[in-house]
């Protein structure tokens, strides 16, 4: 078989190359995002690993708008952690977040408007500070 010596990643990313790539030669209009968890060894471990696989296809939707790539769970980043927060903005579970809300209320910061800001501009510092009226070294200060 042509994937037997890849890497689980090369694996991943040409068996869905290759399904998107056999969809369109049929006509079919659509493609088909993979979300990949982090490898496992136990099978204990698939309950969690379904959970992250989930996750990255949501998640790449969300910022790829279906567009037949393969997200790995271990790529996403803080993109993980933000969609841990439910609509008022709590992360479930996540000391460090809720740390910076606490912060964000006692002092009335702007810390997560920064964040959010900040992913919303794919990291760009410049178009950060321009949408949240702000100098580009106060964004780089409120995200360090």
């Amino acid at each position: 078989m042509e994937y037997e010596n890849l890497d689980y990643r090369s694996f991943f990313e040409k068996m869905n190359q290759r399904i998107n790539k056999e969809l369109s030669s049929e006509g079919v209009d659509i493609s088909v995002m993979l979300g990949i968890s982090e490898p496992i060894s136990k099978l204990e471990d698939i309950p969690m690993a379904y959970k992250q696989a989930v996750k990255a296809q949501k998640i790449g939707h969300k910022l790829y708008n279906n567009k037949g790539r393969t997200i790995f769970y271990e790529d996403l980043g803080v993109y993980s952690f933000l969609a841990s927060l439910d609509d008022e903005g709590v992360a479930k579970g996540d000391k460090n977040l809720k740390k910076i809300l606490e912060y964000d209320k006692v002092k009335k910061g702007e810390l997560v408007s920064t964040l959010e800001a900040f992913f919303d501009n794919n990291g760009n510092v410049n178009k950060t500070a321009k949408e949240i009226y702000a100098h580009p070294n106060t964004v780089k200060y409120r995200i360090r």
